[in-house]
């Protein structure tokens, strides 16, 4: 959402002499005064008009002029993301009531790299928690399968580190991914809506205040910020599972309709957004048991002996750590509970969709505009998936444990960034009728008619995601569908394809981001 910056005196830095640019500005002149007296329409004179106007220009630029001929002005003045890297923390708790009560949060710390107008690498690290809050149906039954659906409202919190060295975000950007997300106890009890408000709090109690919030993850690092932004608005969505004959096929989506305000610490620049964003997904699930039934008698026992050991060695770590807590086991119990689990596992493909649309006007410190920017962003993920549910019932109690890992197959992402620049005055009318009329449609068509600026940058997305699914049922009397949930997520973003639109040629390669 940087800002596109022009020099305000845009027509001579495109390259043209004094004597050049005069010339240029008679011809033209005398091209549209010929066409107002032959009486051609207005509409035609003036986009005639312009076209001449902004050809002349390009090759007078294209002459040696202004900056050496080395600076197309065309291409986007923006800094270019070359590199990203992810890592966040979701969790998600439902609370079992008439109408369920959602509560979720996530935690996510991002390494950019980026290159700038001059040519020069920076790295940014931002810091962000999102907390949401809704009300969920429960999960409706219907023979081959269930769904379920929530909607509320969340609100994030940002902050944004600047760096100059990649040695230094690198490290910063490590100990922040330890210290905010390192613990998935501590992050669920200081960002969940519920306990979110009394950890706060505790933080800012005397003396034991500031070891707490160092201990939880609250505390904020010593260096200055360069940025930041609080955004929130409504969300909603549907998770749900067909079984189909020996097949499951789970599916979930979700949406947000956020706004948002950014705030440049080193230049004063304020940018007011807003974003369309949704997410859905689909899997396909193939029961290991069904497969498991099929494979012959020696291969079975053989396959059946190593989950034995596997389930005693998980029972044994489990007694281990609860002796640690001062809680002993006897043999007896520890049978009584292998006996009471069911291994259950699957195996099978996801494919994820994301895409969201994000307008964004920017305005320097004293509030005048600077430009208006529109980013489209879209990502389509296929993992390889791998589940393990176990079911136990201990005394009346029932318990159903999911784990999962995701692997990326294959991923790729497209950014699309749309910039008007003010200091412009055709980009300036396009902007005022913009703001005037919110024609979208409008708007695109002046950018692919050559208005403005556009980049196209795509990423090769690889990394893993992991989730934890627990869900209960005590005493026959309460069920706690999706008690509690959690997932985890590593990507990393590498730049494969750079890209700006000039007129009368189309894409054309973006060097200075391609390096």
């Amino acid at each position: 959402m940087s800002p596109q910056q022009r020099s305000p005196d845009r027509l001579p830095d495109r390259g043209a002499s004094v004597p050049e640019y005069a010339g240029i500005l008679a011809l033209v002149a005398a091209v549209c005064a010929s066409l107002f007296v032959l009486g051609v329409p207005g509409q035609t004179s003036d986009a005639v008009c312009r076209a001449l106007h902004r050809m002349h220009l390009r090759d007078a630029c294209a002459a040696g002029g202004g900056n050496g001929g080395r600076t197309d002005p065309d291409e986007p003045t923006t800094a270019c993301t070359t590199g990203i890297e992810t890592k966040y923390l979701e969790e998600t708790v439902t609370i079992p009531t008439r109408i369920n009560v959602r509560t979720n949060s996530r935690g996510t710390v991002q390494l950019t790299r980026r290159v700038g107008a001059d040519g020069k690498t920076t790295w940014e690290v931002t810091d962000f928690t999102w907390g949401e809050g809704a009300a969920a149906s429960p999960d409706f039954d219907f023979g081959f399968g269930k769904f379920g659906i929530w909607g509320g409202g969340q609100f994030t919190n940002g902050t944004v580190y600047s760096f100059d060295n990649e040695k230094d975000a690198k490290k910063f950007f490590d100990d922040l991914v330890d210290h905010r997300i390192g613990n998935t106890a501590k992050f669920v009890v200081r960002t969940n809506p519920i306990t979110g408000g009394f950890s706060w709090l505790i933080g800012k109690t005397p003396w034991v205040g500031k070891y707490y919030d160092r201990w939880i993850g609250g505390s904020e690092p010593e260096k200055k910020p360069s940025a930041d932004y609080q955004e929130g608005g409504p969300t909603g969505g549907f998770k749900g599972e067909l079984n189909l004959w020996k097949v499951k096929l789970p599916f979930k989506g979700r949406g947000w309709l956020i706004d948002g305000t950014r705030t440049d610490h080193e230049t004063g620049q304020r940018t007011t957004y807003f974003t369309r964003k949704g997410e859905g997904e689909v899997g396909v699930l193939v029961d290991l048991g069904d497969v498991w039934k099929a494979l012959p008698k020696g291969t079975r026992e053989r396959a059946a002996a190593g989950a034995a050991d596997a389930l005693a060695l998980a029972v044994d770590e489990i007694g281990k750590r609860l002796a640690g807590k001062g809680v002993e086991l006897s043999p007896a119990e520890i049978d009584k509970i292998k006996g009471q689990i069911r291994l259950n596992p699957n195996i099978g493909l996801n494919v994820k969709h994301r895409g969201q649309t994000t307008w964004a006007y920017t305005e320097d410190k004293d509030g005048d505009p600077i430009s208006l920017t529109k980013t489209g962003n879209s990502q389509n993920v296929i993992y390889f998936r791998a589940d393990g549910k176990a079911k136990g019932s201990l005394e009346g109690d029932k318990g159903e444990l999911t784990a999962g890992k995701q692997w990326i197959l294959s991923s790729q992402r497209t950014v699309t960034d749309k910039t008007l620049d003010y200091d412009d005055p055709q980009d300036r009318q396009a902007f005022e009728d913009y703001a005037r009329t919110g024609d979208d449609g409008a708007l695109d068509r002046y950018f692919d008619g050559g208005g403005g600026r556009m980049s196209r940058l795509t990423y090769d997305v690889g990394g893993d995601t992991g989730k934890l699914d627990a869900k209960g049922e005590a005493g026959g009397r309460s069920k706690f569908g999706g008690l509690f949930e959690s997932s985890t997520e590593h990507q990393v973003n590498t730049l494969t394809g750079a890209q700006y639109y000039k007129p009368g040629e189309g894409w054309v390669p973006w060097k200075r981001c391609l390096g």
